[in-house]
């Protein structure tokens, strides 16, 4: 069963029964509820940096609640707030976030090519992994990809982590192995 809520606030009703995972509906109201208003009164009044700045600074949150993740080593540990920012302005990217009591505590990162979207990243705060984040985002990433008529959908390397790769195939991701062919450039006639 897969629930959608759109008040992030009764997941404490609902969070015994027997779902697999749960979406959050409504995600520019339940934005709203985190920033103070809806996103696009950013956008029409001209603040569209104050959006962007608190979407950072949940981001900046995820990035340093723990050294490790995974059993490794985190490299966004201890990033500062305006690497963060700088990374909001990559080209061709779409970031969904997941919110909870009016604090974002999951995002995915997605890096749109010509017939391609890589997931750049999927990370939630651990201390609400009950609440099965990531499997929500993944499910918004997915639909919002089909919205947009996406042929593929690469989600890193597989065979290098086995807890991320029982998540990635229970996403419905397979190993698709790719030959690597290396050409050396050469002056025409040589």
């Amino acid at each position: 069963i897969y629930m959608n809520l759109g008040v992030p606030e009764k997941i404490e009703d609902y969070k015994d029964l027997p779902f697999e995972g749960i979406g959050l509906m409504r995600t520019e109201f339940i934005l709203a509820s985190y920033i103070g208003t809806h996103p696009l009164e950013y956008v029409e009044t001209g603040k569209s940096q104050e959006f962007v700045d608190k979407l950072a600074e949940g981001i900046w949150k995820i990035f340093n609640e723990t050294p490790i993740r995974q059993g490794r080593s985190f490299p966004h540990y201890g990033v500062s707030l305006d690497f963060v920012k700088l990374g909001l302005e990559l080209p061709n990217s779409t970031y969904i976030g997941a919110y909870f009591q009016d604090e974002l505590v999951g995002f995915i990162h997605l890096i749109h090519g010509d017939r391609i979207t890589i997931i750049s990243q999927l990370l939630s705060l651990q201390k609400h992994w009950d609440k099965s984040v990531n499997n929500a985002l993944m499910a918004k990433a997915v639909e919002f990809c089909t919205n947009n008529r996406v042929e593929w959908v690469m989600y890193g390397r597989m065979g290098n982590h086995p807890t991320l790769d029982g998540f990635k195939e229970s996403s419905g991701f397979t190993k698709l192995p790719l030959t690597r062919y290396r050409s050396e450039e050469r002056r025409v006639g040589k």
